[in-house]
């Protein structure tokens, strides 16, 4: 199963702890059946149909996928952090679905 690392912009302190790096690990059958897709699709007045990350999704998936020592540390993450793990989860889905187009093609 295949992971990411990610070196922290800003470090956090956790229990007089310095956090400077996180890994997510790519998420699990289970996980997905419980928190199901990173992203939704909507629509807008004159038609379109746009993407929209599914937050509370996310978040499952970062509390399940982080190895951090608490959930609760994922809180403290910066804002460019935390936009970063938000990347590596939905990027999770992308090489996903890539994988099987590829595989069926």
């Amino acid at each position: 199963m295949s992971s990411v690392k990610i070196t922290l912009i800003e470090p956090i302190s956790l229990h007089e702890q310095v956090i400077k790096e996180v890994e997510i690990r790519q998420p699990t059958y289970k996980e997905y059946i419980r928190f199901g897709n990173p992203s939704i699709w909507s629509g807008s007045r004159d038609g379109g149909v746009f993407e929209v990350p599914n937050l509370d999704a996310i978040k499952g998936y970062l509390e399940a996928c982080t190895a951090f020592p608490e959930p609760a540390a994922l809180n403290l993450l910066s804002l460019a952090d935390s936009l970063r793990v938000v990347d590596v989860v939905q990027g999770f889905f992308d090489q996903a679905r890539l994988a099987m187009k590829t595989a069926s093609a």
